[in-house]
């Protein structure tokens, strides 16, 4: 039986390269969840889909966020008001919208795959997250199972802020970059919202910034772009692009923000 052995053959090599490692199955692909000291000699539990490494928690300090492109969707702290209310699309190991709930703002992040919210509550601190509660009682993170762009056509609900980190594997999935789904989204904005986007490009020059911030800029009268790549060497590069309609000033905070 092919899958048995692609498993076992699997689990050897995350066994024997890093340390406490576990493999789950998601629809994407064999997910790998893994402890390593690369950061800085930190230990950071990782979740690596497809070899890319798609959420990072610090088990020593679980309230600092890893990777440089989740620091970086703080831009929505720039806009006109201090976000009370978030919108997350794509889970992952859930380490934004699970930062954003300790902060005390209301999340309500949409994930696909019902794997990947296990893994995130088993490894990731999720389900410690969606015990926290609000002033008023309600839990401050919400976590819902479905497409991220059939929630946005049918959601009713109004956001200060949204966030897309939407990939399947390495992979971006095309029709979140759709101008139709990006004006549902801009939709459930309130009036000066702003939208916040991972966008993930290769030397190869495939599917990413480029595509992202052509579709941004057709709905969205002002957009920036924050670099937040691992280093000019690193052959997978992120940049944040940050949307409203609002005018934004990024560069205090972000010095590397340029307007597009």
């Amino acid at each position: 039986m092919v899958w048995p052995i692609a498993v076992a053959a699997a689990l050897a090599i995350v066994l024997i390269k890093y340390r406490d490692a576990h493999l789950r199955r998601t629809q994407a692909a064999l997910a790998a969840i893994f402890t390593t000291r690369r950061f800085a000699g930190r230990r950071v539990r990782v979740l690596s889909v497809h070899h890319g490494w798609q959420s990072g928690m610090d088990l020593d300090n679980p309230d600092e966020l890893v990777f440089p492109y989740v620091r970086a969707f703080d831009a929505i702290f720039s806009g006109p008001r201090r976000p009370e209310r978030v919108l997350a699309i794509g889970g992952g190991g859930f380490s934004y919208p699970i930062s954003l709930a300790r902060r005390g703002v209301a999340v309500d992040a949409v994930e696909i795959d019902p794997a990947v919210v296990r893994i995130a509550r088993d490894f990731f601190g999720l389900a410690d997250a969606e015990a926290l509660v609000g002033a008023d009682g309600r839990p401050l993170l919400r976590v819902i199972v479905d497409d991220g762009a059939r929630y946005l056509e049918r959601c009713d609900g109004v956001y200060d802020a949204c966030v897309l980190d939407v990939y399947r594997g390495m992979d971006a999935v095309p029709e979140m970059a759709s101008s139709e789904t990006l004006a549902h989204a801009k939709a459930r904005l309130a009036e000066d919202g702003v939208l916040a986007v991972n966008a993930v490009s290769s030397g190869e020059g495939d599917f990413g910034l480029e595509t992202w911030a052509n579709a941004l800029l057709g709905v969205f009268a002002h957009v920036w772009e924050i670099p937040a790549s691992w280093g000019p060497e690193a052959y997978w590069q992120n940049s944040v692009l940050v949307a409203s309609d609002a005018p934004l000033d990024l560069a205090a905070r972000f010095p590397a923000a340029l307007e597009l």
